[in-house]
């Protein structure tokens, strides 16, 4: 799945903690629509996706990081 409106606030930012919070929280508003089961609500998909999208473009950015000095 891409999260398009995610990738849009990012484009030209600097990956601060406030930046990457931000664009994990648009990801799980915006770029998805997330059903309930009786495995899960709507609501915690929603929460699953945001704390993911964070932990993930957390790590990309420390990688990159990492990979320039």
């Amino acid at each position: 799945m891409e999260a398009h409106r995610a990738v849009e606030a990012l484009i030209g930012q600097v990956p601060t903690s406030e930046v990457v919070r931000a664009a994990a929280e648009i990801a799980s508003i915006e770029d998805i629509d997330p059903s309930s089961d009786i495995h899960a609500t709507a609501a915690y998909r929603r929460y699953l996706a945001k704390t993911l999208t964070q932990r993930a473009l957390e790590t990309a950015f420390e990688r990159a990081r990492s990979n320039l000095l």
